[in-house]
């Protein structure tokens, strides 16, 4: 798979269009965890570990939750949601 510099916002780009789908980039991930022993290797699951891994270190849930995107509609961030997803409701 041959990759592209792209000067737009996207991270995963392919030689097609400036931005990959989301099953291309569940493929990739995919793909390439299975490579390294990871056969459960999804997006979520690597968005998920990020998140927890950030907890463990002791990295406020506020961080957290601007980082995994979880935000209130006037633009704070939503420490419940991050909690829920990170510790279960």
């Amino acid at each position: 798979m041959s990759v592209r510099s792209s000067s737009g916002p996207w991270l995963f780009v392919s030689t097609l269009k400036e931005q990959m789908t989301t099953r291309a980039v569940q493929f990739v991930v995919r793909k390439y965890g299975q490579r390294a022993g990871l056969e459960q290797c999804t997006p979520y699951t690597l968005r998920h570990t990020f998140c927890h891994e950030l907890a463990v270190k002791g990295v406020s849930l506020d961080v957290i939750a601007a980082l995994a995107g979880h935000m209130t509609a006037d633009g704070r961030p939503n420490i419940a949601t991050t909690a829920i997803n990170l510790f279960g409701s």
